[in-house]
């Protein structure tokens, strides 16, 4: 009796979790270069396998449940790493990268940080930043970008940022167009490294092995979308809160008959 509620439990405690992400990712549906967390979960091991099941193995930090073994647990949280429809909007400060390959920014607290959300715009003096003003968009140097400062050393009045599909950066106002020599900061990760990305918020991730990226194409005047899919992620609400109710009517049942059997233990019919 006790086994099967610390089963329903862990049950209850995963199925909760799953709803809480799905919910997260159901909330950034809009969010432009927003990548989805999935979870995945296992069974959990017997408690002799799992951990020390001694008298002082709550000292070390494990709870009842891990004592008990059995039940699920969650196994991990990965990062979808597919890419997001790319969706026009005209404006000359945002960008989506098709193919391969991450913006390159430098974060007030954090440093170093990478991004497929390219919804940027100008601060006050002239830098490119995020849209929440936390980070500065990089060049290939790993230089921050300004826009008046390019202008006026091209001579070019009221510059209007161009970007080409390699990143290149051109400026172009009343005096024309001009190049400038310097391209938008682009990175790419092998494989094992880029599922080692850990998200930053909702939109930004950190990690170790960062390369120049090729394979990307920057498509000015758009952005690139979120992973989740609302029918598929309202499908699967739907299922995750019916498997956490079973868990739990399952939980009230086995306390209620293990209380009956407390009650009546010992009694003798008379």
């Amino acid at each position: 009796m006790l086994h099967g509620i610390g089963v329903s439990c862990t049950g209850a405690h995963v199925e909760m979790a799953r709803l809480e992400n799905l919910s997260n990712n159901l909330a950034n549906l809009r969010t432009p270069g927003f990548r989805q967390d999935l979870l995945s979960f296992m069974q959990r091991p017997p408690a002799s396998l799992a951990h020390d099941s001694g008298p002082d193995a709550l000292d070390h930090g494990h709870s009842l449940l891990d004592l008990q073994g059995g039940g699920v647990q969650l196994a991990q949280s990965r990062v979808d790493l597919r890419q997001g429809a790319l969706e026009t909007t005209g404006n000359e400060l945002d960008f989506a990268l098709n193919g391969r390959g991450y913006f390159v920014l430098e974060h007030a607290r954090h440093g170093r940080v990478y991004s497929r959300a390219g919804a940027f715009t100008q601060d006050k003096d002239g830098f490119l930043v995020s849209r929440d003003g936390q980070s500065f968009v990089l060049d290939q140097e790993g230089r921050r970008l300004n826009l008046r400062e390019l202008g006026r050393a091209l001579g070019v009045s009221g510059a209007r940022l161009e970007v080409s599909e390699d990143g290149s950066l051109a400026v172009s106002g009343n005096g024309g167009t001009a190049l400038t020599g310097r391209r938008l900061g682009l990175a790419d990760f092998s494989e094992q490294d880029e599922a080692r990305l850990a998200k930053l918020g909702h939109t930004l991730l950190t990690g170790q092995g960062a390369r120049p990226a090729l394979a990307a194409r920057v498509k000015q005047g758009a952005l690139e979308m979120s992973t989740s899919d609302a029918t598929l992620l309202m499908a699967e609400m739907v299922n995750v809160s019916r498997a956490f109710e079973a868990n739990m009517k399952l939980l009230k049942l086995q306390d209620q008959t293990l209380g009956e059997l407390i009650n009546n233990a010992g009694q003798q019919p008379a």
